[in-house]
């Protein structure tokens, strides 16, 4: 499925640098208007050599964190930063992320991790 949304290869970019090196991205928009970044990656070579993969995660990002990022009203030096947010978002999600195998198909759906305007671009408290 081919990605819909002008910003997906950039946030595939992003994500690339913090997810495992071996992992597949798969993006693509959803009716909903949301960025969907897809990833799995293989497991170290177990007993009898098979490398299976993980099952996949799902970052979402969602049209209302899309459409801030986008607004001609953040400036280069905030979409920076919202970028560095993403990024420390996805280090902290991978961290607390126990992969399991991958599941036959009908096993359960991917794991979800969803990005909101406010992971991207915090109100001052």
């Amino acid at each position: 499925m081919k990605p819909t949304n002008p910003w997906a290869e950039h946030f595939q970019d992003l994500a690339k640098k913090i997810l495992p090196r071996d992992g597949s991205i798969d993006i693509w928009s959803d009716d909903s208007g949301r960025m969907v970044l897809q990833s799995s990656w293989r497991f170290p070579a177990d007993a009898t050599g098979a490398r299976k993969r993980t099952h996949p995660i799902r970052v979402v990002v969602t049209q209302e964190a899309l459409e801030d990022y986008s607004s001609t009203r953040v400036t280069q030096a905030e979409r920076a930063q919202a970028e560095e947010r993403f990024q420390d978002w996805l280090k902290v999600r991978l961290r607390a992320f126990t992969p399991q195998p991958s599941q036959p198909i009908g096993g359960p759906p991917p794991e979800e991790w969803v990005v909101g305007p406010h992971d991207l671009f915090p109100v001052p408290s």
